[in-house]
């Protein structure tokens, strides 16, 4: 099964990856490091349905189940995360102009996906968290 982290640049999808592998014994494939080699190839936040339904749709062909996580917080939390996120300062404005992307999304998402709430919580707490439905096997394959 693939756990697949969505949600916008700031909500923690990266530092939570860590921490759900580690619970889980499992590995990360980060997208955002091919991405800069392939940014018109391979998304990483999807913030279109069409896009995800293709990737989803494909790996289920394949035989490959997806559970679809999107970690949410509020559009000043993510602001003020991506502001003051000093490994990459030359894509700031990029990942900000992004948040109202995400914002417009959001429907579609909640249709989708599990959505975890992740204000006010640590990574580790979003990890165990999403580890727990993970284990119940209360993960459906992408929902419509």
């Amino acid at each position: 099964m693939i756990a697949w982290l969505n949600g916008s640049f700031g909500a923690g999808k990266t530092t939570t990856a860590r921490e759900l592998a580690s619970l889980l014994g499992a590995r990360t494939f980060d997208t955002e490091f091919v991405g800069y080699l392939l940014r018109t190839a391979f998304p990483q936040t999807i913030l279109v349905e069409a896009y995800a339904r293709e990737i989803f749709d494909g790996l289920a062909e394949r035989g490959i189940p997806v559970a679809h996580f999107v970690l949410h917080a509020p559009p000043a939390d993510l602001r003020r995360r991506i502001s003051g996120d000093t490994a990459d300062p030359h894509a700031r404005q990029w990942r900000l102009d992004h948040v109202d992307r995400y914002g417009e999304a959001l429907p579609w998402l909640r249709r989708s996906a599990t959505l975890v709430e992740t204000g006010g919580k640590t990574p580790s707490e979003v990890a165990r968290e999403i580890a727990a439905v993970i284990l119940r096997h209360d993960v459906s394959p992408i929902r419509d």
